[in-house]
């Protein structure tokens, strides 16, 4: 049985247009904690996160949709655009979970659309 867990996204001031893309199976403010007492300058912030079954596969296939955006194959940073981060994790679940509402906010409509911009019903 697939475990249950978050994906998370994550900022840092320290790394301004840089987003980390997780998975866990705590809590993500816990898991941003962690983070950030591995000698980076600022703490990581939660933007936002879904709650969903194996986050790992989703956390996978959200990384590999950004692949373009990866800063380096072996970590989980990406530089995309917040709003289509947003798409994808929005796109496995309808529970997305904004921390921090400064961001961009989306109708279903503009997220399924960023998510899949090649479907046929918008």
């Amino acid at each position: 049985m697939s475990k249950y867990g978050f994906v998370y996204l994550l900022s840092n001031t320290a790394f301004p247009n840089l987003y980390k893309v997780g998975c866990t199976e705590r809590s993500p403010t816990q898991r941003a904690f962690e983070l950030s007492s591995t000698g980076v300058p600022e703490p990581f912030e939660v933007v936002g996160y879904i709650e969903c079954q194996d986050p790992q596969r989703v956390e996978l296939d959200i990384h590999r949709k950004l692949s373009q955006w990866r800063c380096n194959s072996r970590r989980e940073f990406f530089n995309a655009p917040i709003e289509l981060i947003a798409a994808l994790m929005f796109f496995h679940t309808d529970s997305l979970c904004w921390v921090n509402r400064s961001f961009y906010e989306f109708s279903e409509k503009e997220v399924c659309f960023l998510a899949d911009p090649y479907a046929k019903d918008y």
